[in-house]
């Protein structure tokens, strides 16, 4: 049909980043899937494609171009939040500023500002249609009402850290005097005022990833590292199912699993090393 894609995407509950791929695949060929179930009427045995209607209508239409770039936006979100080197503090200013843009587009949606979003593009073709088919006040307001439901979930999920942890991010801008907003024993309080005063520490500071810095004073990692650690358990499934693919005959993956795993690059000369060569004869 002259389209640019050759095919709609299948959802898999199992991978939450497809359902924007999903959505934004089936709206830019919503032409060419609307004629096709123009051209399979469904039979009485089978009685397939019952939402071909919704694609005549155009506040259904909205909706999902409203979820593609929803899901457009925490796929970018989701992605930025896995990796090495994470700590919360890094998490929260993602959060953070999702939700601040997402306070942004809902002022601008209730001026009927729809030129951020790329999905909304189409609506300029039907600017010329009657308000009752058009009514784009309404379904407005209806992705308005969206929008403060996600920005309540978003701060019921992601709370705000609260001042007494930031001695955590800046351990020598901390205001020490300050004893009781700090969340912390006495003698924890001493042993921060020791880190803050110390001047080899604050260059090593200034060098070094903030976790690797806690780490090596023995303070504060378990405050760093909260729910990012999951990102190692999924990285740990993806490999497994390249591991056990329809080619291997072992059923024992663990020894391949760790070294696929394991941040630590093995020394190939001492293993050598250690090793009969068997010279050619």
């Amino acid at each position: 049909m002259g389209s640019d894609h050759k095919h709609l995407f299948l959802y898999c509950n199992s991978r939450w980043l497809s359902k924007r791929n999903v959505l934004k695949r089936l709206f830019e060929l919503k032409d060419e899937v609307l004629i096709f179930l123009n051209g399979h009427p469904p039979s009485k045995k089978d009685a397939i494609f019952p939402f071909k209607d919704r694609f005549h209508d155009f506040k259904w239409l909205i909706i999902v171009a409203n979820f593609c770039d929803i899901f457009a936006t925490f796929n970018e979100l989701i992605i930025n939040l896995q990796g090495f080197g994470l700590n919360i503090f890094k998490v929260s200013e993602k959060v953070t500023a999702i939700i601040k843009k997402m306070i942004l587009w809902e002022q601008r949606l209730s001026k009927g500002n729809f030129k951020y979003f790329e999905t909304y593009k189409f609506i300029e073709n039907h600017l010329n249609c009657d308000e009752e088919v058009l009514p784009l006040e309404t379904l407005s307001v209806s992705i308005q009402e969206h929008f403060s439901m996600l920005i309540n979930s978003f701060n019921d999920y992601f709370p705000d850290i609260t001042s007494n942890n930031m001695w955590i991010k800046d351990p020598f801008s901390v205001k020490i005097e300050k004893e009781e907003m700090l969340n912390l024993s006495e003698q924890e309080v001493d042993n921060l005022i020791e880190i803050s005063c110390d001047n080899n520490l604050k260059k090593v500071f200034e060098t070094t990833p903030l976790i690797n810095f806690w780490l090596r004073c023995q303070k504060g990692s378990q405050f760093l590292m909260p729910f990012l650690s999951t990102y190692t358990c999924e990285a740990a499934f993806s490999t497994l199912v390249y591991l056990k693919n329809k080619y291997r005959n072992r059923l024992d993956v663990e020894p391949n699993l760790r070294i696929n795993l394991t941040s630590f690059y093995p020394n190939l000369k001492l293993l050598c090393d250690d090793k009969q060569h068997h010279h050619s004869h």
